[in-house]
């Protein structure tokens, strides 16, 4: 299967290096406090793919939704993800913006779905994630992030859904999705379980 490498990032020095080794995609975190990192991964990845992660927390509404979305694409984002609400995702769909949506684990979440562990491991749940998936497809939405489901469980979602599968921890899908710290091992635990653990000097 061949599918295309999206790598996150923190730094706008890393979307050169992204744009350097050939990678497809690249995400950057954006935030009206902080829009300049945006820009400056535009710059320095003028032909690379960027998504561009808008925060859970600032919007409240739908006219929020379409003010957050399109400053992002005026910024230069390709397309943003979010965990919102499909109401709000079908907000910022409807005035063009392209919109990738989120499903399986939500850190911000985690203590409804039982802590930093996969999300989908029983048939509830699995059912709740194909609703999700519709949900989506229903707003608007192109693509989802599946984030720590089981990889069994995201291949059968992938099979009954017209979006294009981005998996974090989740096997594999349409677009292979790591954090480039993940890849480097220069986080901090817990580690997740797809990600390179530190070596020991």
């Amino acid at each position: 299967m061949s599918f295309m490498i999206e790598i996150g990032l923190f730094h706008a020095e890393e979307a050169y290096a992204v744009a350097e080794a050939g990678i497809d995609c690249m995400t950057m975190r954006f935030s009206l406090d902080n829009p300049h990192l945006a820009k400056a991964a535009r710059a320095a990845a003028p032909h690379t793919f960027m998504n561009c992660s808008l925060p859970l927390t600032p919007v409240t509404s739908r006219k929020e939704a379409r003010r957050l979305a399109l400053d992002a694409m005026e910024l230069g984002a390709d397309t943003v993800i979010c965990q919102w609400s499909p109401r709000f995702i079908e907000a910022a769909a409807e005035c063009g913006v392209p919109v990738r949506g989120h499903i399986g684990l939500v850190p911000r979440r985690s203590t409804w779905t039982g802590d930093l562990r996969p999300v989908g491991k029983t048939v509830e749940q699995a059912l709740d994630l194909a609703q999700q998936l519709k949900d989506l497809e229903n707003a608007g939405a192109w693509a989802v992030e599946c984030e720590v489901i089981p990889s069994r469980v995201l291949q059968e979602l992938s099979r009954r859904t017209s979006l294009v599968t981005v998996p974090l921890g989740s096997g594999s899908g349409d677009v292979q999705f790591l954090f480039a710290q993940d890849i480097l091992g220069d986080g901090r635990p817990p580690f997740p379980r797809h990600a390179s653990r530190p070596r020991r000097s």
